[in-house]
């Protein structure tokens, strides 16, 4: 029990830091102050929970609950602006490498989780000229790599990018119009889902 408001009075205080980088993303981004993100320390709170009691008290679970705060940032910070902060994919791109550390026997699997998916989003990206998918993406999935190894990075993909089209395309016929489409919130949540795996 000591363990998990431990991982819960952590999770808040990662969850204020959180809330103010996600806040100065959005302003910087959209000319925004949201005040509906006063729940966010909460949520990343109740995240570090479930996680730890998951995980169980390991070092790797630090790492897991890290990960978790930078892709709820992603998710919200895309899903307002339709942009990735370079910063959160090179936070989660240090996490993997500090996996593939504490896995250095799997080292492979992380080294090639890195190209995976990540390599096949910029091909895509560069004959689209971007129209296609972000930059934000591609940097999103190759730190992902690093993180999962490359069978659960393309897991991930699949798993966010099907969710992703198919909630895209339900939106755009019930509002009768081309939208645009941010997948950074369904990447990452495939990338959250499949972390346990």
């Amino acid at each position: 029990m000591l363990r998990l408001f431990t991982a819960a009075a952590f999770g808040l205080i990662a969850g204020i830091l959180l809330k103010k980088s996600v806040v100065h993303s959005l302003w910087q981004r959209a000319g925004e102050e949201p005040v509906w993100i006063f729940w966010l320390p909460c949520i990343n709170g109740l995240l570090y929970v479930g996680i730890t009691a998951l995980t169980g008290w390991q070092a790797e679970s630090l790492l897991y609950c890290l990960c978790a705060s930078f892709l709820l940032a992603v998710g919200i910070v895309d899903q307002r602006t339709l942009e990735i902060p370079w910063e959160y994919n090179l936070l989660i791109g240090g996490l993997g490498f500090l996996r593939m550390v504490i896995h250095l026997s799997r080292w492979r699997e992380f080294f090639l989780g890195f190209f995976a998916v990540g390599s096949l989003l910029l091909f895509f990206f560069l004959i689209t000229g971007g129209k296609g998918i972000g930059g934000g993406d591609v940097k999103l999935m190759a730190a992902a790599g690093l993180f999962l190894g490359w069978e659960k990075a393309l897991l991930a993909f699949l798993l966010g990018g099907i969710v992703g089209i198919v909630t895209h395309v339900i939106a755009r016929k019930k509002a009768g119009k081309t939208r645009i489409f941010a997948l950074g919130p369904y990447l990452a949540a495939g990338i959250f889902c499949v972390i346990f795996l």
